[in-house]
């Protein structure tokens, strides 16, 4: 499957935590530096920031357990949980189960639309439903799932972890360059 031509290429990548979802992301928008990378959790990511801010974190700190080296370490205010596992549980048990099933990739589509009228690709780093895939290929894109025999599933018993069919795999066992060229390629997107 190769992305639609009519307007600027929207990728999806999806994959295991701890595939390099994220790397791959940048280095692909360092070859296509006027790509948008959206990530799906970034509303996720700003609720949990703002509950912690709201309850006297420091925005430094906060920051190192949303998106740095204490993500996946157990937190006292989330009562001993971790701060990714209080994201999986926003996007699915409140997000897709108490809203809608397409909260956060309709969201994120609204973001990524001015983009791509604007002539921009657009790629989200990491798809973790169907309902995610569905609006990526019904916005003309193509889906890429990353697969490692040395890196990934690092969590692995939740459903925004399970394997979704993807349109294309790509080995992301190589450097973050070679693997975002092996994505473009698998996409059919030429450099």
């Amino acid at each position: 499957m190769t992305c639609t031509r009519s307007r600027p290429f929207v990728l999806g990548l999806h994959g295991p935590a701890g595939v390099g979802k994220s790397t791959t992301a940048q280095a692909i928008r360092e070859l296509v530096p006027w790509a948008e990378v959206i990530h799906t959790a970034g509303a996720m990511k700003s609720m949990l920031r703002a509950f912690y801010v709201f309850h006297g974190m420091t925005p430094a700190e906060a920051d190192r357990r949303v998106n740095g080296d204490l993500k996946r370490a157990p937190c006292d205010m989330l009562g001993g949980r971790t701060p990714t596992e209080a994201q999986q549980d926003l996007a699915t048990a409140w997000g897709r189960g108490c809203m809608f099933p397409g909260i956060w990739i309709e969201g994120w589509a609204r973001i990524a639309e001015p983009f791509l009228a604007a002539g921009r690709p657009v790629i989200n780093e990491s798809l973790r439903d169907p309902e995610d895939l569905r609006v990526i290929r019904a916005m003309g894109g193509v889906v890429v799932g990353l697969e490692s025999a040395t890196r990934g599933d690092v969590v692995r018993d939740h459903e925004t972890e399970r394997r979704l069919e993807c349109d294309v795999w790509v080995d992301a066992d190589a450097p973050p360059e070679e693997v975002a060229r092996r994505v473009l390629a698998a996409a059919g997107v030429p450099l």
